[in-house]
């Protein structure tokens, strides 16, 4: 089980990320990543990059996780196409993300509450 956690401070930044090269990983023909998790009532976001760049500046696809139960175990799904493309967080204007060309894979939180977070993640999958 991957293991998230400790505690965001919005004073001077406000998130915290954890991310995996898919060097070794090949998304290429899915659609959508699924994946076991439980977590504390906060709000948690998958990111996926395909090397696509705004003013030299790496594409972040970003979206919520649906976790409906909290503390619970439960399986989320998320489709690529619900991705919005962002830099720094903020949304841009940019192609949708390419399963083709994945190169990274992120959990982040950036609810902007201050204060301890705690998610698990049990398995992940890659879907057609």
């Amino acid at each position: 089980v991957l293991r998230f956690n400790g505690r965001v401070v919005t004073d001077g930044g406000g998130f915290t990320s954890v991310r995996r090269r898919l060097e070794d990983i090949d998304l290429a023909g899915t659609t959508s990543v699924q994946m076991r998790v439980r977590a504390d009532q906060r709000t948690y976001g998958l990111t996926l990059e395909d090397g696509t760049e705004v003013g030299q500046r790496a594409i972040s696809h970003r979206a919520d996780l649906n976790i409906d139960r909290a503390d619970e175990w439960t399986t989320t799904a998320l489709r690529y196409g619900d991705l919005e493309p962002t830099v720094f967080g903020r949304p841009v204007n940019a192609p949708p993300f390419d399963p083709d060309d994945a190169r990274e894979f992120g959990i982040i939180i950036a609810d902007g509450q201050d204060g301890d977070f705690s998610l698990e993640i049990d398995w992940i999958a890659a879907c057609p």
